[in-house]
């Protein structure tokens, strides 16, 4: 397996107020496990 940085950005129309954020990840493309490293919310 090759060792890829991956970015994904999501941004919104209209920015939103929120206590909490909640991450599922459903796939993880063959491997045998997911790694989130970082997270930016501003």
């Amino acid at each position: 397996m090759d060792n890829r940085r991956r970015n994904n950005r999501i941004r919104l129309k209209e920015p939103i107020l929120a206590d909490a954020l909640r991450i599922v990840i459903e796939e993880t493309n063959g491997a045998p496990c997911a790694e989130l490293v970082e997270i930016r919310v501003y």
